[in-house]
């Protein structure tokens, strides 16, 4: 069980969004190979590549413009279709109940937790996404469930970031950060990089 708790931390989601913007355009199976990949570096068990998986699958759908809802619902249908058929990823379902389920948005936060589990991660993301209605909202609720708040915060104000765009970030929020100019050029180069790819 501690074997299985250290390798099914929150990590590589935290840290997937690149991956999953710059392959979102990719047919399904190779882009959940590149996922898989990226995961593995440092999260190599079924449950966190494929709760990277259910992640970038609903950022594909946000990047064609999606509501959250629709995203979520066909993030889910395409999770299914592709993790369902194959054994090996079969035998991790059932611990993605909560996201299965399809009713996230109605959980009440009692159902919603907040640790270090790439799974708690996942689920609470998503509902801050799926209960809000701006960038700010989602981050501060993700942020306010309290345990592992910076992974939480950063992975819903990714998924928020794309249902929302840059202009949805607060300015006051851009203002303080540290070293922002070095993050601005990063992000910059990134986004070219992006664009010049499609």
């Amino acid at each position: 069980m501690a074997t299985t708790s250290l390798t099914t931390g929150n990590g590589s989601l935290m840290r997937i969004i690149p991956v999953s913007l710059r392959f979102a355009g990719y047919p399904t199976k190779e882009l959940l190979n590149r996922v898989h990949r990226a995961s593995a570096i440092t999260h190599r068990h079924a449950r966190s590549q494929m709760a990277c998986g259910f992640f970038t699958l609903v950022i594909r759908d946000l990047l064609n413009d999606q509501n959250a809802p629709d995203a979520f619902a066909n993030g889910l249908s395409a999770f299914r279709s592709f993790y369902e058929p194959d054994p090996w990823w079969a035998a991790q379902l059932d611990y993605f109940q909560l996201l299965l389920a399809g009713d996230l948005a109605k959980r009440p936060e009692s159902e919603i937790d907040s640790s270090g589990y790439v799974l708690h991660t996942l689920g609470a993301s998503l509902w801050c996404l799926l209960t809000t209605d701006s960038f700010e909202q989602c981050v501060l609720k993700a942020v306010n469930l309290g345990g592992d708040t910076d992974t939480t915060g950063c992975v819903a104000g990714g998924l928020a970031g794309v249902r929302y765009g840059l202009k949805s970030i607060p300015e006051k929020w851009i203002r303080s950060l540290a070293r922002r100019a070095e993050i601005e050029s990063l992000f910059n180069r990134f986004a070219d990089l992006i664009l010049s790819s499609k």
